[in-house]
C-alpha cells in the first residue's frame, strides 16, 4: 500500500474511527517520519468536526486493539474499530514492506562490496 492509499483511507474514515485510529497509530511499528506525519494529517482532516474521543473511549480502544478476544460485544457497537484498526494494521504492513525493502537494498549493496 503506497501513502497516497493509506492517506486516502484515513480521511475516507468517520471522524470517530479517524480518532480511534489516531489513538493505535503508534502500534503500527516504525514508519518513516514523513508517512507518520502524513497519516496523521489526514486522520486529523477526518476528524473534524467530530467529538472527541473520551479517556474512558481510549482506553477501551487500546484494550480491543490489544486484546480483542472477550469483546465481541464492544465491538459489535464500535464497528467503527474496525474501520480504523485496518488503517493501523495496513499502516503496519506498509512499514514491514519498506523495512525489507531496505534490507534487501542493504544485503544487496553489502554484496557489491565484497566483491
Amino acid at each position: 500500500m503506497t501513502l497516497d492509499e493509506l492517506c486516502a483511507e484515513a480521511r475516507g474514515l468517520t471522524p470517530r474511527a479517524a480518532r480511534m485510529a489516531s489513538v493505535m497509530l503508534p502500534m503500527a511499528g516504525p514508519l518513516s517520519t514523513a508517512w507518520n506525519t502524513a497519516v496523521a494529517d489526514a486522520l486529523e482532516l477526518a476528524a473534524c468536526g467530530g467529538e472527541p474521543l473520551a479517556p474512558s473511549e481510549v482506553n477501551d480502544v487500546l484494550a480491543a486493539a490489544l486484546h480483542p478476544v472477550g469483546r465481541a460485544g464492544w465491538l459489535l457497537q464500535n464497528v467503527e474499530f474496525v474501520l480504523a484498526h485496518r488503517l493501523v494494521v495496513n499502516a503496519h504492513l506498509a512499514g514491514e514492506k519498506w523495512k525489507s525493502i531496505v534490507m534487501t537494498l542493504l544485503e544487496h549493496d553489502g554484496d557489491r562490496s565484497h566483491h
